[in-house]
Formats: structure tokens, sequence, C-alpha cells
């Protein structure tokens, strides 16, 4: 996903993320120093909840299988896209359309 990121912040995109398992406050040893030392700019992006980045997108990348991310579809704002790279919702597009979620 590091590597998503970062083409889209090279391609100007105003992005958030997400992950409940990173939190910057809580990390120490080599995870810390990874992610403060060698991709700090993706780090002050990082926000504290869902809400935040469903606020602030046009289109949701979701690419963490956690259980928490099924009930995103139903909490996307019209306009928005979901772009789901590990199948969180089960089933398959339709002529890129799923039960109204464009994705």
């Amino acid at each position: 996903m590091i590597e998503i990121i970062e083409r889209l912040i090279g391609k100007g995109y105003d992005l958030r993320i997400y992950d409940k398992n990173v939190n910057i406050a809580s990390l120490v040893g080599a995870n810390r120093d990874f992610i403060l030392n060698h991709i700090p700019h993706i780090s002050k992006l990082m926000v504290g909840d869902i809400d935040a980045v469903l606020n602030h997108a046009q289109t949701v990348v979701i690419g963490n299988k956690d259980p928490d991310f099924k009930a995103v579809p139903e909490r996307l704002h019209e306009g928005q896209f979901l772009v789901d790279f590990v199948r969180v919702i089960e089933g398959r597009s339709k002529n890129g359309n799923y039960d109204g979620i464009c994705w």
C-alpha cells in the first residue's frame, strides 16, 4: 500500500489514511523509526478514525481486511467511490457497479 500511497501523493492527490493498527504515539522501536524517518510525509496523513476519511474522500480505498471496514460501503456519501483491494465485500461487481456502489 505504501507504493500506491506514494504514487498518489506524487500525482497531487490529497489523502487521508486510517489504520487502527498504526498509532504513531504508541509505536516503538523499528516500526516507529521506519514511519517517522523513512515515510514521515505519510505519517502526517494519518487520521484517528474512519469518519475522518469518509468525510474527506471522493474515493475510498480499502487495503486491509479488517472486519471494521465491512460497514464502509453503507456509510459512503453520495458521489463517493469505493476501491476494495481486499474484497471486504463478498461478490463481484457487475458493470462496475455493486448494489449501487461503484468500485
